[in-house]
């Protein structure tokens, strides 16, 4: 800043203001300004690493290294390799074992071992602006189109992205100015390069200059399918984001404007917008679609990294050096350097990055409206060209949620809800209580849910706090590796959820028993969601059949509850109440566990060694007594089988009740230690027969289809044991206490689950019938503008 400017300023503060001035400048005004040291910022990059060191095909390729160019595919003398498209719509090679020889030819030319960085640590970097009738038929600043214009009026050919068929994109040949418009213009699809590689070496053979531009990994690519130099190849390449696939694209097309046939799409249409992000859609029937970037699905999946391969975001062909002898891009911040340097119809950034890009640079510069050397510094200093340029830019961290809203939801809803981090449905429930039963009834009720085709937010604990010190058993360890799972908001900030979920379900646990719930409030009565949100109660419980809530707590959570959209509760008693007692009308519905068979359970399954040595009798007790003990061994002797425990995991219970079971020494029962979910299930999945005084452990022997004897669990609520096993036809399972097992014949006698599993699949279909209609049934809301609101749905 002008020395004499700060001097007048400094002359009219007041002498106070200039003593903390003096001070301030004594302190700062000394330092340094930080420039950009390119050669600090240059990636210490270096050929993939292999899954195997001894495997000398490309299956050895890690697929966070692969970027699909399908060289492997060509160069193959056996045609053993297909580049097949994955479950998110990008390719890789697939080799038919039959056919491969090992010969290695395709790792040997696979660009991600293959990569080099031989051009200059420092390219020179210009900024540049062809004539206006040239730049408003190209991208940016025009250079490519210069650049192509020498090479073809010296007799050699052009190589380029351009459509074919309308809207699928690979390289060609360009030999004549008149077909530069085909390559002309940016393609933001990730193009095939396969069919032109063996064309360009004929050509380089037969000693024509060829001119090849694409992104860093098309550049590389063509390098490791020649495995040669060639004086007479020079290539561009593009600053690049990473792109979206050809069935990313095409998904795109299809969701946005399903009832259109699509002739042809232009990115960045000049007559459109100007010098801009857009896309242009022409449709056969003489219509046409024009967006820009700030608003389509389309790009701003692919800006942000939404929709970028998984390779692009440690893609190690985007690193000073480049790959390409010159590097292109557009400089839109080339006006914040010097003001002539943009005029709003394009300029364009260049990197000069070996000898053979400065000879043929230098001869363009000549056709230039403007070309200015500047420090690659100051376009390194700029946040949109450093991703572009130097460094990829890492995985966006809604990626894997974007690809899963893509199975069940249109492009733009799947874009826009991973970008601002929405759901359709939050879940308010204990799915991160040590217990099994919590646990297994979320994961189901969960599974359902994202069944249906919605996403799924589990809410956490608003009086809990974060911390990742986790035991084997901690349920939260389960519910990352299957859920999405919410910020903890404290109670006073529950309201922020309505800008996450268009809808809230209270799930299946004692959520509205006064004394278990009471600290919370009325956060199980969904105080604090808004009125145009769904409200939803699947199978919620009172746990006792008289309400014992004050008054005051009551006639608030009535008030609440008097907002659902549906109420279902777990218990048929509690039908009743709610209408007695809360006012509102309730349907019985089965437990969630019951939502997914066997087999769905056997999916996530985890072996357990000791359940995995022979037969044996599974005992899940979570109030052990010594008459259970007892009954444990008077089964095992009967059925000649050992007897495998799991307890409660809750910290505070597992010593005593270890010393509870009073387990005689030499007795063949083992109490098994640290056992989680997936194990739990694995337990029950290959027993011989269940003794288990939990509700949920009896779910489970009936899932399992296993015979069984049941304890009623007075402390965990006796209701529901005889409501479930009467319900399905098995009360004579149940006993109203261990002793009675003891000589009891049902050890003996198998259950006929025939039956049994008609009546579970009734309930359950009625079930899932409520559930469906109470999420996707209409909702009518108060709306106060002056003109109707209609739903407009992709």
């Amino acid at each position: 800043m002008n020395q004499e400017f700060l001097r007048k300023i400094y002359d009219k503060m007041s002498p106070e203001t200039q003593v903390k001035a003096k001070k301030i400048v004594k302190k700062y005004g000394k330092r340094k300004t930080e420039s950009v040291d390119t050669k600090k910022k240059v990636p210490e990059f270096v050929p993939a690493k292999l899954k195997k060191a001894d495997d000398i095909t490309v299956a050895a390729i890690f697929e966070q290294d692969c970027c699909g160019c399908g060289v492997c595919a060509e160069i193959c003398p056996q045609n053993a390799i297909q580049m097949e498209t994955d479950a998110e719509g990008y390719v890789y090679p697939q080799i038919d074992t039959d056919k491969c020889v090992k010969c290695g030819k395709c790792l040997k030319h696979c660009p991600a071992v293959q990569v080099k960085y031989e051009n200059s640590k420092e390219p020179e970097s210009y900024v540049m602006m062809a004539e206006d009738e040239i730049r408003r038929k190209g991208s940016a600043g025009g250079c490519f189109t210069l650049l192509s214009n020498i090479i073809l009026e010296s007799g050699g050919y052009v190589c380029g992205a351009a459509y074919k068929n309308g809207t699928s994109v690979e390289h060609v040949l360009i030999r004549k100015k008149e077909d530069l418009d085909q390559i002309h213009n940016i393609k933001y699809v990730k193009s095939d390069i396969r069919a032109v590689c063996p064309e360009i070496e004929k050509l380089l053979k037969k000693g024509k200059t060829v001119l090849f531009s694409g992104v860093p990994c098309d550049v590389a690519a063509l390098y490791a399918f020649l495995g040669q130099e060639y004086e007479n190849l020079i290539t561009v390449d593009i600053f690049c984001h990473g792109l979206p696939s050809q069935e990313m694209f095409e998904r795109y097309l299809k969701d946005s404007f399903p009832d259109k046939e699509v002739e042809s799409v232009k990115f960045r249409n000049r007559g459109a917008f100007g010098w801009a992000n857009t896309i242009s859609v022409y449709f056969k029937d003489g219509t046409s679609f024009f967006e820009r970037s700030s608003t389509n699905a389309y790009l701003r999946a692919m800006f942000i990294g939404l929709s970028r391969r998984p390779a692009c975001s440690s893609c190690r062909f985007l690193a000073i050096p480049r790959q390409a002898d010159i590097s292109l891009g557009d400089f839109w911040e080339a006006g914040d350097i010097k003001r002539e340097y943009s005029d709003g119809i394009g300029t364009s950034a260049v990197l000069v990055n070996s000898e053979k890009g400065k000879k043929l640079f230098e001869v363009v510069k000549t056709r230039m409206k403007m070309v200015q050397n500047i420090e690659l510094s100051k376009l390194l200093d700029k946040s949109r060209r450093e991703g572009e340029i130097n460094k990829p830019n890492g995985a966006h961290p809604s990626r894997k949620r974007f690809f899963q809203l893509l199975e069940t939801s249109s492009f733009k809803r799947a874009t826009e809800y991973s970008l601002r981090g929405k759901y359709d449905i939050g879940i308010i429930g204990l799915w991160y209580g040590r217990n099994y039963g919590s646990m297994v009834t979320y994961y189901a009720l969960h599974h359902e849910l994202t069944s249906m085709g919605l996403s799924v937010l589990m809410i956490n604990n608003p009086l809990s706090r974060e911390g990742d010190t986790m035991t084997k058993t901690d349920p939260r360890r389960f519910a990352r590796e299957h859920y999405n799972i919410s910020p903890i908001y404290p109670m006073h900030k529950l309201k922020k959820f309505n800008d996450l979920c268009d809808g809230f379900i209270v799930g299946s646990d004692q959520l509205w028993n006064y004394g278990l719930s009471r600290i919370y409030g009325q956060y199980y009565f969904l105080n604090f969601a808004d009125d145009n949100k769904k409200k939803i109660a699947y199978g919620t419980s009172f746990g006792k059949s008289e309400y014992r809530g004050p008054e005051p707590y009551r006639e608030l959570s009535a008030y609440y509850l008097q907002r659902f959209d549906a109420v279902s509760v777990r218990e048929e008693f509690a039908i009743e109440m709610c209408k007695n007692v809360f006012g509102v009308d309730a349907t019985w519905v089965t437990d969630p566990v019951f939502f997914c068979k066997k087999n769905q359970y056997a999916e996530i399954e985890n072996v357990r060694p000791e359940c995995a040595e022979g037969p044996y009798i599974l005992a899940y007790i979570l109030d052990p007594t010594k008459e259970k003990t007892e009954a444990l061994l008077n089964v095992s002797k009967r059925m000649n089988k050992k007897v495998k425990v799991i307890l409660d995991e809750a910290p505070g219970q597992r010593e005593r009740n270890r010393q509870n079971m009073r387990i005689p020494a030499g007795a063949p029962i083992e109490i098994l230690n640290e056992v989680d979910l997936p194990e739990w299930l694995y337990c029950f999945d290959h027993s011989d027969y269940v003794v288990t005084d939990s509700f949920h452990g009896t779910c489970f022997a009936i899932i399992f289809q296993k015979n069984f004897s049941a304890i009623s669990n007075k402390k965990r609520g006796s209701l529901r044991f005889a409501s479930l096993l009467g319900g399905f036809g098995l009360l004579d399972r149940l006993t109203e206490d261990a002793t009675t097992i003891i000589g009891h014949p049902m050890v003996e006698e198998p259950i006929d689950y025939v039956k049994t599993e008609q009546l579970i699949d009734a309930q359950v279909e009625k079930s899932r019938e409520w559930l469906r209609n109470a999420v996707f049934s209409e909702k009518k809301v108060d709306n106060f503008t002056v003109f109707p609101m209609v739903d407009k749905r992709r």
